[in-house]
Order: structure tokens, then sequence, then C-alpha cells
């Protein structure tokens, strides 16, 4: 999961994360220098995002469950156990999704991948079959960086615990530049320019909590698909 090989689904995600980036920048930036679009995040946070987290649930539950169909013809028995506990997860969410289990999960994630990527699960051969990728990393850290930098709401353990990722990330990439091709290169840019942005625009980010979760299934859903990518070519072609 560590490779900086270019795939197809590489550039798919990273397409679709430039793309959701993209727009959430210029809603932030019409939404905070003009007055005619002032509403224009809030809009987007409420209706867009929270229906673009249904939707990310629905096709990680047809994904999963697409990859445990073709994984039942294969003797793969821990890959199929974590696509059937996947499609369960994210059908359960489809129907009934649970606000707050984004904010702890989120940087759960993101240490546990942290902690794997320094480690490169050198003692845990299992788990790297499931690791994440450093995209999938920067993806969860654009989802915590998502707050009212510089104003009295952004205080407390949340802030913290972002810095502390952003610091950890660039640490790692400071020491392992072998983890970084082009599209980590990218991402790592598209994160830096965000961060600028949300601190320009932070008295437009209020309660972003729809915005944080869309990010942040994204990485999952970018998560869920690197490994059944690399699975179904290692076994199924």
């Amino acid at each position: 999961m560590f490779s900086k090989k270019t795939n197809p689904y590489k550039v798919f995600v990273a397409s679709v994360f430039f793309v959701l980036v993209v727009c959430n920048a210029l809603g932030l930036l019409f939404s905070h220098f003009s007055h005619n679009f002032a509403q224009l995040f809030a809009l987007l946070n409420t209706r867009f995002y929270s229906r673009l987290v249904h939707y990310f649930h629905v096709v990680g539950t047809l994904g999963s469950l697409f990859y445990f169909v073709r994984a039942s013809r294969h003797n793969v028995l821990a890959p199929k156990l974590v696509a059937l506990g996947s499609c369960v997860g994210f059908m359960y969410l489809a129907f009934l999704d649970s606000p707050g289990f984004f904010l702890w999960g989120a940087y759960g994630l993101l240490f546990g991948t942290l902690w794997g990527l320094w480690t490169h699960y050198a003692r845990i051969p299992l788990l790297l079959k499931f690791a994440p990728s450093l995209n999938t990393y920067i993806i969860w850290l654009f989802a915590c960086g998502f707050q009212t930098y510089l104003y009295p709401q952004c205080v407390g353990l949340d802030f913290a615990l972002f810095i502390l990722g952003f610091i950890g990330l660039m640490s790692l990439v400071a020491k392992h530049k072998e983890y970084l091709g082009f599209y980590e290169y990218a991402n790592l840019l598209v994160l830096c320019a965000s961060l600028v942005v949300f601190m320009l625009c932070a008295p437009v980010i209020v309660h972003p909590e729809s915005a944080r979760r869309a990010f942040f299934w994204l990485g999952v859903l970018a998560w869920v698909g690197e490994w059944m990518h690399e699975s179904m070519r290692a076994h199924f072609v």
C-alpha cells in the first residue's frame, strides 16, 4: 500500500479529492469575499455535503458487496471477512448515520495510519494488505484540518490533535521521501493550499461538521478501495 506507482484507482481518488477541494475552496472564498455569495458555503455544508456523505455510504456498501461476491470464488478468507464487515457497516450508516462517530473515528484512523506509515507494518505482514496509503492519510488530515483557525472556537483537543497529526506528516515526509510520488506531492500541495484558505476564511467556517465528515468518508472509501483494488489485481486477475 506504500507504492509510489500510479494506477487508475489512485488517479481516480486523487481526481475526486481535487475536485471536491476546489469546490470547497471556491465556496469558502466566495462566501468570505463576496456579499452576494455569503451563504454559498453554508448551503454546501448543510445540503450538498450531508447528501454526499449518504452517497458515500451507499457506494461503500455496493463496492464492498461487489468485492465480497468476487472474493467468494477464491480462497482469500481475511479480505472476504473484512469486505463483509465493511458492507454491513456501510449499510448500517446508509440507513442510520451516526455523526458522533466522526470525530474520534477520524482521529483514530489518522494516528493509526501515521503509526503504520512510520513502522511500515514490517512486523505484521497481514496488516500490510489493509494498510492505508499516504494519500488516504492526507485526505483524513484534510478532514481533521477543517477548523476555524485563529478564532476562539478553534481551541481544545480537536485542534491539538490536528496539529500533532500535521507535524507527524511533515516529519514523515522529511525522513521518508521514498513514500512520495507525483500524486503524493500533488495532494500535499493541495492540503497546504487548503489550510491557507481555511485560515483566510475562518469567519465563514461555522459548524463545518458535514463538510468534515464528507472528506473523512472519502478517505474511508479510498482506504477500502485501495486494498480491494490491490487484492483483486493479486488474486482475481
